[in-house]
């Protein structure tokens, strides 16, 4: 941008569409973290500094931070190897530094014409628009995605950001990301969607008419410090619980949901099934519940919208979810998020035990898993421009459970 003429700037700020500047980093790949971080790519957590480089992370203690400033030659020794990676050094006895190759580069923007992955199913928005499948772009989250930030290197310590790019014409384009993040100090797992405008050759974010994010199911996993029975039934000897110790459903309101979300649960041998596709299992599953589970079950699953149906599972120490279908929209916006995880959820969760044929109401509170993971996930987004509806899907297949 240094290098731009008045002209250039001045056509850049007079634009009809009100460009804003769609920032890019060369390590940092989510954008709200970026933002967080200074000149030098150091941020404070707690009493700890910690310096982002292309080959990992240092950090100090807040009173020995100014020592960061001289790491930067020893640093540049440093080459990451299986024997160190994510693996603490000592930099000196002040600094200490975490390895890794994570330095994410901006490919061309039109290479969308090779498709990783094709669904070939047409998309059916809320709102009763249908658009067909050769006007959505399909992703597959385990390919490179689409131009822009490319982190196959990123999956086993700063996680993954996907891109699909669907274009409007040469010059205005969609681009949707898919994101599982975690920078040591900061987690997040979560889906963009991005209206964008070439100018000057940068793509700038400019206001569509409608933008729309949704999904067909997501599944996350979550690890706690012990077993999760503890934290649902804590009367309960882990070791003698058995499938009725556990609440027949959870109730709660998750960020990324327009409404409250009922898990049922189903015992762990039949969610640890052979299938990719989610939606298949969460169908399976709440069907297995209305033809096996108790008359007070069923009554209950057929009171519960099906766009607020969702099952949860325990393996030990692991809690599986699995959340129904759900989409939101705003008009004449540049970008829409949805956050599926930042940390874990915590809050108040409404219980339900079954006792006699009746419910044992109770509350509880969940303060958090020690590790998230996105296991499964069909995210989509769609924008309206021109009178014009184009979409981009990314899928991400259903992990085997273990």
């Amino acid at each position: 941008m240094a290098r731009f003429t008045q002209a250039q700037i001045d056509s850049i700020n007079t634009d009809e569409d009100s460009l804003e500047f769609c920032m890019s980093d060369s390590i940092i790949a989510d954008d709200n973290f970026a933002q967080l971080l200074n000149v030098t790519r150091e941020i404070e957590v707690d009493d700890t500094v910690y310096k982002y480089y292309g080959n990992g992370v240092a950090f100090s203690e807040h009173s020995k931070a100014k020592q960061l400033n001289d790491i930067d030659a020893e640093v540049a020794k440093i080459t990451v190897d299986d024997n160190n990676i994510g693996k603490t050094l000592s930099i000196n006895k002040d600094v200490r530094f975490i390895p890794y190759n994570y330095t994410a580069t901006e490919e061309t923007d039109d290479n969308t014409g090779t498709r990783a992955y094709t669904n070939n199913e047409a998309l059916q928005l809320k709102i009763g628009v249908t658009i067909t499948a050769n006007n959505i772009r399909d992703v597959d989250y385990n390919s490179k995605g689409d131009g822009g930030w490319l982190h196959r290197a990123w999956s086993r310590l700063w996680g993954r950001n996907v891109l699909a790019i669907n274009q409007f014409n040469g010059h205005r384009r969609l681009r949707l990301g898919l994101y599982d993040q975690n920078y040591y100090v900061y987690a997040n797992i979560g889906t963009t969607m991005k209206m964008q405008k070439k100018r000057c050759g940068i793509w700038w974010n400019c206001k569509a008419d409608e933008i729309r994010v949704g999904w067909s199911a997501i599944e996350l996993k979550y690890t706690f410090p012990s077993p999760v029975i503890q934290y649902l039934n804590p009367n309960v000897n882990p070791k003698q619980a058995v499938e009725t110790d556990y609440p027949s459903w959870l109730k709660h309101n998750f960020p990324f949901k327009n409404e409250n979300s009922v898990l049922f649960h189903v015992p762990f041998t039949s969610y640890n099934v052979t299938v990719k596709n989610v939606n298949s299992l969460l169908k399976s599953g709440i069907k297995s519940l209305l033809n096996n589970g108790a008359k007070s079950l069923r009554d209950y699953i057929n009171s519960t919208p099906e766009s607020q149906r969702g099952l949860y599972s325990v393996d030990n120490s692991a809690l599986y979810v699995i959340t129904g279908a759900d989409e939101d929209g705003k008009k004449n916006i540049r970008t829409f998020t949805r956050n599926f995880y930042e940390k874990w959820f915590p809050g108040n969760y409404a219980v339900g035990i079954s006792y006699n044929g009746n419910w044992n109401l109770k509350n509880i509170s969940i303060d958090g898993g020690k590790s998230t993971k996105l296991s499964s996930c069909v995210v989509y987004g769609a924008v309206k421009y021109n009178g014009r509806w184009l979409a981009a899907r990314i899928t991400k297949s259903k992990d085997q459970v273990r």
